[in-house]
């Protein structure tokens, strides 16, 4: 995805739409850019070899940059951000206008405005106060893109960037897809390696079962699903859940019935995560979310030998947890009946 705000400031100080697109302008800021002493290598880093034309380009837009200082947010280049299409920009420009701001003056001063404007008069107008209205709210967005030096070096940024996608090359060439979604559930839609394998397991066979229908020992099995969950990476679907498996003792029939997760989600965490030891009870989650009548969750609570306590808590009912509650609402009480009497 573009970053529209650089876009439109590059292409306001002179850089051509095609080198402009030829750039991943979610990598790197327009500070970083403005700002590079060795475009020809920065271009190299971001693109993946030279262009003369481009570091031209670049570097004469650094001039005018220092030079001139324009007020970019002002730049009639910045209208498309809001859906102005290039063509009624250009012709806007080829007709002297430079600026939002000169634009909105010939509008409030009804003067002639060329053809292509005069299509659609009303619509183009709305997209100009629309334009206004954005930059009013997003003076602190333009202000850090624009003006603010990343906390973040760009070598570090690119070298992750860098990292991540030899990673993502790696993990497609080793499952054998092109792309590797962002949900296990899309994923589990595939045609990859050893699929069948790993789908087996998430929906519930065992070990000892899957090795016998591929003709492997249990843990032969054992190692293959653990190390494609080793490399797959976080899938949103999956780590949605992590904190509720990892710390609550949830079993796969609770969790199916309080969350719109599934089984193979759920196996997958078990899988890919060591769950503690020692957990926490769900009935504070279901009391917490609100994931069961309040009625429900008392007979449910009741058969397991608990209640909620004062402080909203779900407790068992032991001594010290009953005569902590009734000293609590006796105090309670007394207070009431001393404000009532003052």
């Amino acid at each position: 995805m573009k970053n529209p705000i650089m876009c439109c400031a590059l292409a306001t100080l002179g850089v051509s739409q095609g080198k402009i697109d030829k750039l991943d302008t979610t990598a790197c800021h327009f500070y970083d850019l403005i700002n590079e002493q060795h475009v020809a290598l920065l271009w190299e880093q971001l693109i993946g070899r030279k262009s003369a034309q481009a570091v031209s380009q670049i570097e004469a837009a650094q001039a005018n940059w220092r030079q001139n200082h324009p007020d970019l947010a002002d730049s009639l280049r910045f209208l498309a951000i809001v859906g102005a299409s290039d063509k009624l920009i250009r012709s806007l420009q080829r007709n002297g206008v430079r600026t939002v701001s000169q634009l909105d003056d010939m509008i409030r001063q009804q003067m002639k405005m060329p053809t292509d404007w005069r299509k659609n008069p009303m619509e183009n107008t709305a997209l100009v106060q629309a334009y206004l209205d954005w930059k009013v709210t997003n003076q602190a967005v333009l202000k850090q893109e624009l003006e603010t030096k990343p906390e973040v070096d760009l070598s570090a940024r690119l070298a992750q960037a860098t990292n991540q996608q030899q990673t993502a090359a790696k993990l497609q060439k080793w499952f054998g897809v092109d792309e590797i979604p962002k949900t296990l559930m899309a994923f589990l839609r595939l045609d990859f390696k050893k699929k069948d394998i790993l789908v087996s397991r998430l929906s519930g066979k065992t070990l000892q079962e899957i090795g016998d229908e591929h003709g492997l020992t249990r843990e032969r099995v054992r190692q293959i699903i653990a190390k494609m969950v080793q490399q797959l990476p976080l899938f949103d679907d999956v780590e949605k859940y992590h904190k509720l498996v990892l710390t609550y003792d949830i079993r796969l029939d609770q969790f199916l019935d309080y969350t719109q997760g599934t089984e193979e989600i759920f196996t997958y965490l078990n899988l890919k995560y060591k769950r503690p030891k020692t957990l926490a009870s769900l009935d504070q989650y279901l009391l917490a979310l609100n994931k069961v009548a309040p009625d429900a969750l008392g007979v449910r609570l009741n058969r397991h030998g608990k209640f909620i306590n004062h402080a909203n808590q779900v407790v068992p009912f032991s001594a010290a947890n009953v005569i902590d509650e009734i000293l609590f609402r006796t105090c309670l009480e007394s207070f009431q009946e001393y404000s009532q009497e003052g």
